[in-house]
C-alpha cells in the first residue's frame, strides 16, 4: 500500500496513473532493493483512487482538536435508531483519519443496525414513506 500527503501529495496530482504506478515502482525498488521488471512480474492486482478527486472527500480527513474525542462519540451514536454514521471520523479510539478506523466504524454501525428490532425499523419505514402496512414489501433478508 503506498500513501502520499501534504506537499508530496501535491506534487503528484496532475500525473497520469502509469506516471505514478512507475514512481510507486520506482519507490518499491529503491526500497527493497529489487529490480523494476522484477517487481512489475510480481504484481497480481492494482487499485488506484485519487482522493483529492473524490467528491465526498476531496483530499480530507478528519483530525480532533485536543480533547476532541467525545466530538467522534457523540457523531458515531445513532439518531433515533433511524440514522447511523459510520467513517474514520466517528472513530473515538485514536486511530481516526486511519483505514482501519473507517472499516472498523463501518462494522460497529451494521452491529447497532442488526440489533435494531425488526418491528421497529418497519414502522419506521412506514412512517417515512406514509404507506399503510400492507402496502410495504421489502422482506427482512433484503434489509439486512
Amino acid at each position: 500500500m503506498g500513501w502520499a500527503a501534504g506537499p508530496a501529495a501535491k506534487n503528484l496530482n496532475g500525473l497520469s496513473y502509469n506516471e505514478l504506478l512507475d514512481r510507486a515502482i520506482g519507490s518499491l525498488s529503491r526500497t527493497f532493493d529489487k529490480s523494476e521488471s522484477w517487481l512489475r512480474k510480481c504484481i497480481f492486482r492494482l487499485h488506484y483512487h485519487d482522493w483529492s478527486k473524490d467528491l465526498f472527500s476531496l483530499g480530507a480527513y478528519s483530525y480532533p482538536k485536543v480533547n476532541g474525542l467525545q466530538a467522534a462519540e457523540i457523531l458515531a451514536e445513532p439518531i433515533d435508531e433511524t440514522i447511523y454514521f459510520a467513517g474514520e471520523a466517528t472513530d473515538f479510539t485514536g486511530a481516526n483519519g486511519t483505514v482501519h478506523a473507517a472499516v472498523q466504524s463501518g462494522r460497529s454501525a451494521a452491529q447497532k443496525i442488526a440489533g435494531v428490532s425488526w418491528t421497529r425499523v418497519t414502522v419506521r419505514l412506514l412512517q417515512f414513506c406514509q404507506l399503510k402496512p400492507n402496502e410495504l414489501k421489502i422482506s427482512r433478508e433484503i434489509l439486512f
